[in-house]
């Protein structure tokens, strides 16, 4: 029989470094969410009694490397997986020096957040034109892919106003329903409705975890959203009551005004404008054994938890690989049916 192995293949400045850093590595961290909100990252942990890595072997701020995990026999017999975590950037580096012994971790963000899609404002006019059109036009401009999942969005006219273009499509995910993440070289829009009915990766079992914390809350919570909007067909104010099933049965109406298309629009940005208030309505922490099937953006399944058993969706993924083997800690909220 095989032994399960988990660990991370590493290149730094496109030269692959596993093997030489494999004596050195007490820890391997890499975090990954499902909205751009927070940057994926990765930390590499290194014992520096030699002083290589403070003399000779010294990482630069700015050096780009990739990262994969990868596990070998993990769930079953000659399995082996690897899952890509991107492209990242050196941004820091902490140095320890003691008498626990010297180390060294190298802090790396990913390598999109630091571009000028981010950095630069921007006011301009986008005219008859879609949402998935807008999101290739900037991918394209910052020499991005894009990747457009759900229901498109049609725009007469939407002002970017000082905005980076980054965030001129956050507001626009924000409100139509998208969660946005930059990896792997594109920037990536994913229908949160459609992402909630993606099928479960796995069942993590009480008698599986590490820890859990797990909170459910009825603040701030709504049972169906008012919008207000004008129709510029009629050049009316007009209201729409938005109450999809499976909303709370208890809790306050969310009002919005709003800018819109058509009634059908305004259906969609109602619902958009829920999901947003009430999908942290039951949503926690948990640490188990690692399982790279569990990664953001993917859903999971609680069992043996009671009235909180069922299906959730994982906000941030953070793998660890080192002297304690391969944990992995989520941050989970229970799936949303509309």
């Amino acid at each position: 029989m095989h032994t399960r192995n988990a660990y991370f293949d590493i290149t730094i400045r496109g030269k692959n470094v596993s093997t030489q850093l494999a004596p050195y590595i007490t820890s391997v961290t890499w975090s990954d969410a499902a909205n751009s909100t927070e940057a994926d990252s990765l930390d590499i942990e290194l014992d520096n009694r030699d002083g290589l890595f403070s003399g000779a072997w010294q990482p630069t701020k700015g050096d780009k490397l990739t990262a994969k995990l990868i596990t070998e026999h993990w769930h079953s017999e000659h399995e082996r997986l690897v899952v890509n975590c991107g492209v990242f950037e050196i941004d820091e580096t902490a140095y320890k020096f003691g008498g626990a012994g010297d180390s060294i971790t190298l802090k790396a963000i990913s390598a999109m957040v630091k571009g000028a899609i981010r950095r630069e404002k921007k006011s301009r006019a986008w005219e008859n034109t879609t949402f998935s059109a807008i999101a290739n036009k900037i991918a394209t401009q910052h020499g991005f892919g894009c990747v457009f999942t759900g229901d498109d969005v049609q725009f007469t006219r939407i002002e970017q106003k000082s905005e980076s273009d980054i965030a001129f499509i956050r507001r626009l995910a924000k409100e139509h329903g998208h969660a946005l993440k930059l990896g792997d070289g594109k920037v990536i829009l994913m229908d949160e409705a459609k992402q909630d009915k993606k099928p479960s990766v796995g069942t993590i079992n009480k008698n599986m975890v590490l820890s859990v914390e797990i909170t459910d809350k009825s603040t701030d919570i709504y049972s169906a959203c008012e919008i207000q909007y004008h129709d510029a067909a009629t050049n009316e104010t007009r209201k729409y009551l938005c109450k999809p099933e499976g909303v709370p049965t208890s809790g306050q109406t969310l009002k919005i005004k709003s800018r819109v298309e058509s009634l059908d629009a305004a259906r969609k940005k109602a619902t958009a404008a829920l999901r947003r208030k009430n999908k942290f309505e039951t949503s926690g922490t948990i640490s188990c054994m690692g399982n790279p099937h569990c990664i953001a953006g993917s859903v999971c399944t609680l069992g043996g938890f009671g009235v909180l058993n069922g299906l959730y969706a994982i906000e941030k993924s953070t793998h660890t690989t080192g002297e304690g083997g391969y944990t992995v800690s989520l941050s989970i909220r229970r799936t949303v049916n509309y």
